[in-house]
């Protein structure tokens, strides 16, 4: 990057670039920065600029624009006054120009809608034939197009729509050439090579095309999806094509994130070359796709039968592509064609067919059973003609039932801990943990006595503490752990989900030259599975999430000439969503019910605030625990993108611009629990400097007494809202440079304005004062400060080198920047939302006890623009000269061959490096190990908690070995499949996220494996249609049997995740840093799971003891790998021509085999290195127990 800062501030004085898109006569260039009679249009394919201070109406420093046309011989000249010009606004100035050209200005971030057809004419004897008309034919919708070879032999079709093609080549005095079934794809290149022969035109040679296996004219590192495998292939519960991205090389498994209730179309995560999950991009048909609240989520996702094509770039994306950093996915919807075609579907799971969940307890008896399952997906699509040729449509449903029951574990206290009598509270090594009296001894914990018999007095119970109680059940089951006080007590669960998804598209060919496309799609969803809290009525039937999704698509490609295509697309999205929990119409239990007083409202007449408060007592938490409801959301993307193409020789030029305007009001208070949060503290009943470290028991004997180490509220004083702008242009050269070799040239420039708020700027803290200031209030300016980076300059930089037809060599490089909206870091803030967090400064003391509640909250004059920051509040800053985007560097080294059998292996190294990414870094960090929160930098005002800031600083480093291979649907077998060896490091495992060690001496710490690592990663498919196929007719009572037949599968091995073994950090007393245990033995894998035992031997680690670190780092260790295969089995039923009915049976992890999580790996845990979960839940993972799915689908 230091190479592209210095190259721009030599390109200022003169200045040399091609541009795409100026073919002909003079096109009709206007400026919105100039008068247009100024304007200048000259011949030549090339923008020039240069510093002219000596012409009279050119201010000193400016540029002047000469931009030459083809055969126009006047010159008008475009003055561009600009006194500070810098080479990012002489590319800003090319990107206007070449949206004028295309009369229009647009956004998205790169769209990928297309393919190509490119290739040479030759004769017999191998030498170039120009002047050669070749002519493609859509099969499906009749749509043709015509081109003519250069001087070269060279021919190239831009913007092609995806489907199969036949390519006829004529010149007069040959043979005329025609090659069928060529299939086209988005983002992809198919290359027909042809060889006239002497001859007549009437004579015609016809070739069949063969599978197009190879990337022989893209360097990028990408993997395609077709309908055919998305259909076919098992996939999850929801029938998600994002299970497939397994499939790409360098990508980890797919994992379910975030509950369900406020992401209901299920999105699934993964990380790409190393990257954090943030940086993947999505565009579904050129519309930016994206959850700006999570923007690790789709806003939508499309149903499995809407989809024709998924394209997948993982490295060096083309020019075109932006705003991406991990994997740019591009989505295409089907389309209609001159052939009625469509589906009707419908699948069936129930708890009878699938197999018991893993039970990790230690009381064959307290297995439960299986419970109520019951999940229905049904649904059709059709698409057809409205005018053959012309006009055509698609339209698709999808129904989603879900009405399932479960059984939920929690840890309670047992009838003894009830009554606050410790004297059986065993440790997991069988010694008795000790509660020690907080009113004996000095206030920093030492001197302290334990209470006679390890027994509280009843005298001393807290009367709040007591009522609380009666909201833990007794147990009911085996436990495992300390105490067997793990998971033992079990309860029945009812969630259920309805979800709807409706998509419908038209396509349009005005012309053979001007091709017009729309598409809606809608989702509306209720959730309700906010069941797993301990105290409010989970029957509730008013609670949940309710959703409805709307996005809009539009587009067109125009073909202005022979060698000149413009195209654009504009897409919106919107979400309206209103989520709450189970105890929302409860009434203000806190407030009412256990009169602690500052909890739900605080007087303002609010209803929203109701519901129970949250109290972390050692055992599972009472009450309300999401912090992240009530919540009303509206959130809007408007994308626009537009390119122009220009042929030019051999060279395929290409350029355009791209805009994304997010937008967010909301109403979430999420920061901290809105309804109060009373945390505890194991410290407060333990002693320091004693032999034990304070654990659970220690915890919940602080809650008995009712004194609370923290007292946390959430209040919603200014409603959240977000408006942000991105954008991008960029030129790309796709240079056929010999016959055997293709450059992929390319530069991009993103720019991310500084985000403002509904009315109003972004908020900071000023650093000298602490008085928090707003944007464009009380005299500030807008951005206070905050400039955003100009120079984000992204070369892109590739070769393919076909050695012959069977083998091709493909290198390339190219830089992303961090796409990540500031909307999600920046979320509800101070003043937005006051989360305010009172605590004591000594670890072994507490704040105050339950009665005293939580103090009043008081919010500022927000039109002054100043007032100082309450030293009990949280906030997050942005840093001023310290914000920037961050890059990610990618590179790759490929070769790929076909091999027999249709097969194509493709081997890479890739390597990514990420520097500058967003972190929160609390910068108020104590500076001395042991020195607590007095060693906070902003003590000496008065401010003892934590203080973060948003800024540039994270790193990445990723190097793999990537293997694909890839076999299309042909002759009934299809073979895909990736392998991948790596190791990825990096400071943080999420984008704008905090890290582990934020105080100067233990920050670098935080470099190590990123969480997500693993170090094999085996991923493979196939769709294998059994050699006995029929037309529906049978010979005999043998071929009816064994006709018709289908077997799919998938199967994935893959090594475990990195984990980092904690401990207490009481004693080195360095807040906002994490204590690592210390490894005093030899890790030694015992491999047992649940009750059994542990995984590891747990007396490897220990407590460190005295004031430090442990001797172990972040993500040191690792947890186990898994194993999984997923089949299928259809039986047909064709019922003559197209029309087919299909009998499935798809079966999930098939052998059963569980994927378990990593082990507890708190030191001082009744669990230390026991395993408790599988890689399966609603929230995370996407491994479960075998599930089995019928289904019936009928396509025709």
């Amino acid at each position: 990057m230091d190479g592209i800062r210095s190259a721009r501030s030599s390109c200022t004085e003169v200045g040399l670039a091609p541009i795409g898109g100026v073919s002909g006569t003079s096109p009709q260039l206007t400026s919105p920065l100039d008068n247009p009679t100024e304007t200048t249009i000259v011949t030549r394919n090339y923008v020039h600029w240069r510093v002219d201070p000596s012409r009279p109406t050119v201010q000193p420093g400016s540029i002047e624009l000469f931009v030459h046309a083809l055969t126009d011989q006047t010159s008008r000249r475009w003055v561009v006054k600009n006194r500070h010009i810098r080479a990012a606004s002489a590319i800003a100035r090319i990107g206007v120009f070449v949206g004028f050209i295309a009369s229009t200005a647009s956004p998205a971030s790169g769209q990928v809608l297309y393919g190509g057809i490119t290739g040479t004419v030759t004769d017999a004897s191998g030498a170039a034939v120009p002047g050669a008309t070749v002519t493609i034919t859509h099969k499906d919708t009749n749509l043709s197009r015509e081109a003519v070879s250069n001087e070269t032999g060279i021919y190239s079709f831009t913007n092609v729509q995806a489907g199969t093609y036949n390519v006829k080549v004529s010149l007069s005095g040959f043979r005329e050439f025609l090659k069928t079934e060529v299939p086209v794809s988005v983002n992809e290149i198919s290359r027909v090579d042809v060889r006239l022969d002497v001859g007549t035109l009437a004579e015609t040679v016809t070739v069949q095309s063969a599978a197009e296996l190879l990337q022989t004219d893209k360097a990028d590192v990408h993997t395609e999806l077709k309908s055919t495998e998305i259909t076919s292939l098992p996939l999850n519960q929801f029938r998600n094509y994002q299970a497939l991205i397994n499939l790409v090389p360098g990508a980890t498994p797919a994992v379910f994130q975030n509950a369900e209730t406020d992401t209901p179309t299920r999105s699934l995560s993964t990380n790409v070359n190393g990257q954090n999950r943030n940086n993947n991009g999505t565009r579904t048909d050129g519309a930016t796709n994206l959850n700006i609240w999570l923007p690790h989520h789709n806003v939508y996702v499309s149903p499995a039968e809407t989809i024709d094509t998924v394209n997948i770039s993982t490295d060096n994306f083309d020019a075109e592509q932006g705003m991406a950093g991990g994997a740019a996915v591009t989505v295409i919807t089907k389309s209609g064609t001159n052939q009625f075609k469509g589906s009707a579907f419908e699948f069936y799971n129930s708890d009878e067919l699938n197999a018991t969940p893993y039970f990790f307890g230690n009381d064959p008896k307290g297995k439960p059973p299986k419970l109520p399952v019951s999940r229905n997906i049904y649904g059709g699509t059709l698409g057809g003609p409205i005018r053959r040729n012309r006009l055509f449509f698609f339209g698709s449903f999808e129904g989603y039932r879900q009405d399932r029951s479960l059984f939920n574990f929690f840890n309670v206290p047992d009838a003894a801990l009830h009554a606050g009598d410790f004297s059986n509270a065993r440790n997991a090594n069988g010694s008795l943990q000790i509660i020690y009296d907080p009113m004996t001894g000095n206030p920093d914990g030492s001197g302290r006595t334990p209470f006679q018999g390890n027994v509280i007095p009843s005298n001393r119970l807290n009367p709040i503490a007591l009522k609380l109680l009666g909201l833990y059940p007794l147990p009911n089951s085996g436990g495992t752990g300390a105490g067997n006080l793990t998971n033992n007590y079990s309860r029945e669960e009812r969630r259920t989900t309805d979800r709807d998804n409706y998509d419908f598209k038209v396509n349009f060919n005005r012309t053979s030259a001007h091709q017009i496309w729309g598409k809606f799609s809608m989702l509306d969803a209720v959730v309700d599975d906010l069941t797993y809290y301990l105290g409010p009525d989970t029957n509730s039937d008013k609670d949940g999430g309710f959703t409805k999704v709307y996005m809009f698509t539009g587009g067109q490609t125009w073909t202005l000439g022979p060698t000149l295509v413009w195209d654009m697309t504009v897409g919106f999205s919107r979400q309206d969503q209103k989520a709450f929990g189970a105890d929302f119409f409860q009434g203000n239990f806190g407030l009412d019910t256990l009169g602690i007083p500052g909890t739900n409202d605080q007087g303002t007449g609010n209803p929203r605030y109701a519901g129970y408060p949250q109290f972390a007592t050692g055992f599972s938490t009472l009450g309300n625990l999401d912090t992240w409801t009530p919540v009303w959301r509206d959130e809007r993307v408007t994308s626009i993108a537009t390119n122009v193409t220009k042929v030019k020789g051999r060279h395929d030029l290409r350029a355009g611009y791209s805009m994304n305007f997010l937008f967010l009001n909301h109403w979430q208070p999420e920061v901290d629990n809105p309804r109060g949060r009373f945390d505890f503290s194991s410290n407060t009943t333990a002693l320091r400097g004693g032999t034990q470290t304070g654990n659970f028991y220690n915890q919940y004997a602080s809650f008995l007494l009712g004194l609370v180490s923290n007292a946390r509220k959430s209040v919603q004083y200014e409603l959240l809202t977000g408006r942000e702008w991105q954008h991008g242009l960029y030129f790309r050269d796709r240079w056929q440079a010999t016959p055997r070799l293709t450059l992929d040239l390319g530069l991009r420039w993103e720019y991310y304005p500084i985000m403002h708020r509904r009315d109003r700027g972004i908020e900071r803290v000023d650093l000298d004062t602490l008085d928090v200031l707003l944007g464009g209030r009380g005299g500030n300016p807008t951005n206070l400060g905050l400039t955003a980076g100009r120079d984000n300059f992204a070369p892109r930089v590739g070769a393919i080198f076909r050695l012959n037809e069977n083998n091709v060599i493909r290198s390339g490089y190219g830089v992303t920047y961090n796409p990540l909206p500031w909307t999600r870091p920046m979320r509800g803030q101070y003043p937005l939302t006051i989360a305010v967090n009172f605590q004591q400064n000594e670890p072994f003391s507490y704040f105050s006890t339950l009665e005293q509640g939580i103090p009043q909250i008081i919010g500022p004059d927000l039109n002054s623009g100043r007032f100082p920051l309450p030293p009990s509040a949280s906030m997050r800053t942005p840093k001023p000269g310290d914000v920037d985007r961050g890059t990610i560097q990618s590179w790759n080294l490929a070769y790929e061959r076909r091999l027999p059998l249709d097969i194509a292996v493709d081997v890479a190294y890739v390597g990514t490096r990420g520097d500058g990414g967003y972190m929160l870094l609390d910068i108020n960090a104590p500076q001395t190990i042991g020195g607590g929160n007095q060693s906070r930098p902003y003590a000496r005002m008065g401010r003892f908690l934590d203080l973060t800031s948003f800024e540039s600083g994270l790193k990445t480093r990723y190097h793999s070995l990537q293997v694909g291979i890839n076999r299309p649907f042909t002759k009934g077998l299809l073979i895909k499949g990736a392998y991948t060896l790596s190791k990825a490091e990096n400071m943080a495992d999420d984008d704008g996220a905090g890290v582990s060690f934020n105080s100067p001496s233990e920050f670098s710490r935080n470099m190590a494996l990123a969480g997500y690592d693993r170090t094999h990663n085996l991923h493979v498919a196939a769709v294998y249609q059994l050699p006995w196929q029929s037309n529906g007719n049978h010979a005999n009572i043998l071929r009816a049997v064994v006709n018709d037949w289908q077997i799919n599968g998938t199967f994935a091995a893959f090594s475990g995740t990195p984990f980092s073994v904690t401990a207490n950090g009481a004693i080195v007393n360095m807040p906002s840093n994490q204590q690592t245990a210390d490894l005093v033995g030899t890790v030694k894998k015992i491999g047992e799971i649940g009750a059994s035992g542990t995984y590891y031997d747990p007396t490897a680690w220990q407590q460190p003891q005295g004031v430090r670190f442990g001797n172990t780092g972040r993500n040191q260790f690792r947890g186990p790998g898994a194993v999984n295969l997923d089949m299928s089995l259809f039986r047909a039923f064709p019922l003559g021509q197209s029309r087919r009915l299909e009998f499935r049976v798809e079966a999930a992890n098939v052998t059963n085999t569980p994927t378990f999580v990593n082990p507890n790996s708190d030191v001082n845990s009744g669990n230390f290195m026991r395993i408790l979960g599988t890689f399966g839940t609603a929230t995370s993972g996407a491994y479960f127990e075998r599930n089995i799915r019928l289904g019936l689908r009928f396509a025709f």
